[in-house]
Parts: structure tokens; C-alpha cells; sequence
């Protein structure tokens, strides 16, 4: 997982006023934002909405900031701080965009406006996509406050080029009346809610870019272990280039109960924002059933109190209650509910089809959607998630409009590989599950946790795997082990461990390859008990050898920057390969090791008339296969067509020329 943005975890959100006195503040220079009208972006935002697209919120105004380039330093002794005030006339919130951001050691960084401070972000916040993307602050002026080691100034790499400006107020009312807050109860005359207090918790608002809002919750995964999978709809934009820019608002919602219709329902329910998510990495996406797939850069922070929703994979669409938990308008969370029938559908609402890939429902009796609910998720009467919402025409105004939402079932495959699909993920091990529950955060520090489930051994030869034991275990914790690996038993480095210790598991030696085996760990301990299971497969022997594509053995007039390829090997992990200029490989003139494909493309281009030499051998956890050898000849007259590297070239005679 990428290293993440720790505001949320090692640097939780601090809220203050200027850390700067009036008189200094008055002196820091302010770069000022184009005006913007509010009412006419609005106004054509509004023309703009349609179902299956994300609402936009607020226009990237592009900025060029440095600190080199901008704003005052002030050096005093050993550090040095770095002000400059951003200012965007009239904008309801501002939040950021980053496209560098790299903090040396023992920095600070804080955003701040008169009554709030973000911060401090440090060198924690690092990441390996260099960026970072701010949560909104209330307030149409902002103080950016860097400091730093006075020695290490030079290091800091701090480019702002997004200032977000805010037209709507993602803050303020904004859904209809008509909705129903999760956080009415049976007191209010809402027992049906009561009984989805768990689901609730796995939804969230976030914003993509800084700009778009949609709705996106927690799925759980068949390792019950609390990784932090956040699905949404495909539709909403979050791709490989973008997820860097999620950021995900947990437990925005009313803290009372408004009743649906009164003029209550329909005004700002004042929920907090304080407490996010930032930064995810893009796992999948499918448009054939508006799925997309992340992981969020760091786990849930522990004041979410977050829960990992639980799914099936039921063939037949739900019946009985069928319920959705949204942020309509990007609004404070609501629940809506439907006790009509939902039935399975390719893309034409009105056509039932059982092998479609979405799901309709026909129209909602408590509560409705609207746009900002795109990518929440359906949940079934077990609370189980069945589908996330694409499109529709549901509205406060329109009570009898229906809903269209991506199948879960439809999703869980998706289109085969990986990057489409939500199986890959949520059951790597390929475990003999049709469903699962749900998880809950309060239980993340009693889990069991590892890199790699899926072990691959070479029988005959012993291995070892490893998991990491739950923080909340105390000293004493008792371990125990059990497999169905044939001829012996695998063990436990210690019988016995403390929180957080990490255990590695001994595999004996097997013989045995015509299975996939199971090694159970169970621990227990402060009135807890969890386990974790590992799938072992067992590779026989090392992989057969390669059979050349292009060019074939033999093949003549091969052009200047053919490409070598060959066919895959299906117990390969990697491939090695060597290119020479003769049959006994003494001279080799490029080699490449551990190639994952099944193709290579050679550095330089091959000479014209010569023959050259290639072979290709695959590698699995049981060694290097044999080479295949094979040799073609290049035609007549090629010419390389690499580039050249040592241009431009004067021309004598001609002054000022170049080629």
C-alpha cells in the first residue's frame, strides 16, 4: 500500500485560530484568486446535472505557488517559516491541490483561517505520488504557514497549482425535504432504522479533485481484516490518475433527527466534516456495471468508528426491504427505503434479464436519492451490500422515479481481469464464499494481518510465511496451528506473542502437488479470539521452456526494432532472457532478468544482414526452467531507427544552423 497521507493517523486534524499575530498577518503577502461570479457557475452547473453524473461543486482556479516563488520567508536561528495568504473572492470553501508535496524531516505544514487550522501536515505525509489533496475549510481566505529546519530549506518541494473554489457551499443545505436522516431512531418514530445502525457507519461523502462529489463506502473482504476497500461508482471519475485526490468525509450527518417533509428536513442539518480520509489508490473499474474499486491510502481513523460492509453474491435480485444510505447533494447522510420489487436488468430499466448487470428500483417509499448519492451503496434486508448506485430518476420531486444501480453479483467479475473486477480483491485466495458479513472497526486491533495470503511452495523443499498479531492482544497470547498439508505439520516460530509481534509459520517439506492446502492460525487472547487462514499451492517442479513467437527460429529479413516475444508458461512467475551474436552466447549485447510479460524490446537496433541469437527461460519458486534457443537474420539495408543523442549538429558554412 502506498504510504499515506497521515493527517489522519500520525497528525489528526487540529482546529485553532492564526498561529500569527494581526500585525505580522496584515504584512504577508496575498495572492489573489481570478473573481469568480458564484450564481452564473452555478447556474450552469445546474444545466449541466443529469443522472449517471457526478455533481460538481466548485471550479479549479490554476495557480503556479512555491515558496521560492511566493509569499515571505522569516528566518529565526534554526528555523525558518514560509507565509503566504491565498485568497478566492466570494468562494463558500476553499480546499487544495498540491501536484508536489514532499516536507523534509522535521517540518511542519498548516492551513489555516481565523477560527480553523488543518495541520500540521509533516514529512509523514510524504507520498510516493508526490501530491496532496486538502479537505474544505469554511472560509474564502486562507493562511498557508510552512516551517522548517532553517538547514534544509533547499529541500522542501511544496507546488500548489489547484485552488478549488467552492460556489455551492457543500456545507449548507442542500437535498431535499423529503429524505430521511440516519440518525432518527425509534424515539423520532423511525424503529426501522435502528436495526442498520452497523451499515450506516460504512458510508462516506467524498470529493474527487477537489471539485466533484459522490458517495462511496467500506466493503469488507473475505480476510476479515479490516483493509480499507472503498467502493464507488465507476462513473464518478475516480481513476489511476485521480484517486490520489479522494478525499473521503466520514460521519457527516445530522446530529438530529429532521422529520421528512418538515421544512427542518430541508435545511443545513450542521454535521462535521472533521474527520477524513485522504488519498486512495485506484485497484478497478468496470462501465459494464459502474463499479470502481480503492483503497485509501491509511486506515479508517479510529474516531470514524467505521464498518466494513458485508455483500452476497445472490444470483436473484432482492426482495422484501431493500434500502439505500447516501449523501444526497453531497448533504448530510440519509436513508432511503423501498419494501417494492427490485428485479435484474441489462441497461433497459424496463426489461427484466437474469443475467443482467444492474439492478432497478422501480421507486422509493421512505426517502428518495439524488445526485451527489451516485456510487452509494444497496443493501439488502441483511444489510448486505447487492449493488452501487449508476443512475436514475428518483427526486424529492419525483417520488414515482426509479433507481438504477451496478449488480454486485455483476461486478464481482467484471470483465475478467483484475483492474475490472471486485473478486481479485475482496477474495485474492479464490476462498469457497458466496457471501460474507459484515466488519467492524472496533475489532481492526484483534485481527490477524499478513502481506500475502496465497503462499506458492516448491514441494520438497520447506518455506515460510508470516502475519502480523492484532495491536489490542495483550502479552501471553496464545497461539495455535493447524493444516491439512500431507507427510507433516507446519508450525509456529512462538506458542506464544505479544501485540503487534509479527510470527512466521514453518512449512515442512511435501511431495504432494495435486491440491491446494489450508494452514489455520488461531489466537486468543483478552477474551478475543480471531484466526487467519493461508492458501498453500504447491508448484512440482520448475516451469517447462518457452516456445518463441517473433521472431520464429530461423525467421529471415527481420526489421531493425522487431520485438521478441514468446508464448507464457502457465507456472511461470517471471521470465529471463539473453540476446548474442552467436550460438554459445559468449557475446551477449542485452539481457534482461525477471520480465514479467512475454515480450522485450532490445535497447539498440539490430544491425543490417547479421544474424543474431535469443533465448528465453521461465522462473517459478521452484528454480529456472531450461532455455529455448532460437536465432533470426536481419534483412538487407535495414537502417536503425533509434534516436540520436548528440544533437543538434552545426552546419559548416551555413552560420546559426543547426540538424
Amino acid at each position: 500500500m502506498i504510504a499515506a497521507v497521515c493527517l489522519l493517523l500520525s497528525t489528526p486534524l487540529i482546529y485553532g485560530q492564526h498561529s500569527v499575530s494581526s500585525a505580522i498577518y496584515g504584512d504577508i503577502p496575498i495572492e489573489a484568486m481570478p473573481i469568480q461570479n458564484n450564481a452564473k457557475l452555478l447556474s450552469a452547473e445546474m444545466k449541466k446535472r443529469r443522472t449517471g453524473r457526478p455533481n460538481t461543486f466548485a471550479v479549479t482556479l490554476p495557480t503556479q505557488i512555491r515558496p521560492r516563488t511566493h509569499g515571505q520567508w522569516i528566518d529565526d536561528g534554526a528555523t525558518s517559516t514560509w507565509y503566504l495568504r491565498v485568497k478566492s473572492d466570494g468562494a463558500k470553501t476553499l480546499n487544495l491541490g498540491f501536484s508536489e508535496f514532499n516536507l523534509p524531516m522535521g517540518s511542519e505544514f498548516y492551513i489555516s483561517t481565523a477560527d480553523d487550522r488543518l495541520g500540521p501536515f509533516t514529512a509523514s505525509d510524504n507520498e510516493e505520488h508526490n501530491q496532496l489533496w486538502t479537505p474544505v475549510i469554511s472560509q474564502d481566505e486562507i493562511l498557508l504557514e510552512l516551517r522548517v529546519p532553517t538547514r534544509r530549506k533547499k529541500e522542501v518541494q511544496l507546488y500548489l497549482t489547484s485552488v478549488n473554489h467552492d460556489f455551492v457551499d457543500i456545507t449548507a443545505k442542500a437535498s431535499g425535504s423529503c429524505n430521511l436522516d440516519v440518525n432518527c431512531s425509534a424515539d423520532d418514530g423511525w424503529e426501522i432504522v435502528d436495526q442498520y445502525r452497523d451499515i450506516i457507519r460504512s458510508v462516506a461523502r467524498y470529493t474527487i479533485n477537489g471539485t466533484g462529489l459522490c458517495t462511496g463506502f467500506l466493503v469488507n473482504n473475505v480476510n476479515n481484516d479490516g483493509t480499507p476497500f472503498f467502493m464507488t461508482a465507476n462513473h464518478c471519475q475516480v481513476t489511476p490518475n485521480s484517486a490520489q485526490s479522494v478525499v473521503a468525509y466520514w460521519n457527516f450527518e445530522s446530529p438530529d433527527c429532521r422529520q421528512p417533509g418538515s421544512a427542518a428536513s430541508g435545511e443545513t442539518g450542521f454535521g462535521s466534516l472533521d474527520i477524513v480520509n485522504m488519498g486512495a489508490t485506484h485497484l478497478a473499474s468496470s462501465a459494464n456495471s459502474d463499479m470502481t474499486l480503492t483503497l485509501l491510502e491509511e486506515p479508517v481513523p479510529q474516531e470514524a468508528n467505521a464498518y466494513y460492509a458485508g455483500w452476497t453474491l445472490d444470483p436473484l435480485a432482492p426482495q422484501d426491504t431493500v434500502l439505500c444510505i447516501h449523501h444526497p447533494r453531497g448533504d448530510e447522510k440519509r436513508i432511503s427505503f423501498t419494501f417494492n420489487d427490485v428485479i435484474r436488468t441489462a441497461e433497459d430499466v424496463n426489461v427484466e434479464d437474469p443475467t443482467g448487470r444492474y439492478l432497478i428500483v422501480s421507486s422509493w417509499s421512505i426517502g428518495t436519492t439524488e445526485g451527489g448519492s451516485s456510487g452509494s451503496p444497496l443493501f439488502n434486508s441483511s444489510g448486505q451490500v447487492v449493488g452501487q448506485l449508476w443512475r436514475g430518476t428518483a427526486s424529492c420531486d419525483n417520488p414515482d422515479g426509479f433507481d438504477q444501480y451496478g449488480f454486485f453479483t455483476a461486478s464481482w467479475e467484471g470483465d475478467g481481469t483484475a483492474d475490472t473486477q471486485v473478486k481479485a480483491w475482496l477474495n485474492p485466495c479464490g476462498a469457497d464464499v458466496s457471501e460474507i458479513q459484515g466488519f467492524d472497526s472496533a475489532d481492526v486491533p484483534f485481527a490477524l494481518t499478513t502481506e500475502e495470503r496465497c503462499v506458492t511452495i516448491c514441494a520438497g523443499a520447506p518455506a515460510e510465511a508470516s502475519f502480523t498479531l492484532g495491536s489490542g492482544y495483550p502479552a501471553g497470547t496464545q497461539l495455535t496451528i493447524s493444516d491439512d498439508i500431507p507427510s507433516a505439520d507446519a508450525t509456529l516460530s512462538t506458542s506464544t506473542a505479544s501485540g503487534s509481534e509479527e510470527i512466521t509459520i514453518n512449512i515442512p517439506e511435501s511431495s504432494d502437488i495435486t491440491a491446494v492446502y489450508r494452514i489455520v492460525v488461531t489466537a486468543t487472547g483478552a477474551d478475543r479470539s480471531n484466526t487467519i487462514v493461508f492458501s498453500i499451492s504447491l508448484d512440482g517442479e520448475s516451469p517447462a521452456a518457452p516456445t518463441p513467437v517473433s521472431p520464429a527460429d530461423g525467421s529471415q529479413t527481420v526489421g531493425p526494432r522487431d520485438v521478441l516475444s514468446w508464448e507464457s508458461v502457465g507456472s511461470a512467475t517471471t521470465y529471463d532472457l539473453e540476446l548474442g551474436t552467436d550460438a554459445d552466447f559468449v557475446t551477449i549485447i542485452d539481457r534482461a532478468s525477471d520480465v514479467i510479460a512475454t515480450s522485450f524490446t532490445p535497447m539498440e537496433s539490430f544491425e543490417p544482414n547479421r544474424t543474431y541469437y535469443w533465448r528465453v527461460r521461465a522462473n517459478n519458486v521452484c528454480g529456472a526452467g531450461a532455455w529455448t534457443v532460437a536465432s533470426f537474420t536481419t534483412g538487407d539495408g535495414a537502417c536503425a531507427d533509434g534516436f540520436a543523442q548528440d544533437t543538434p549538429v552545426g552546419i559548416e558554412g551555413s552560420a546559426g544552423s543547426t540538424a
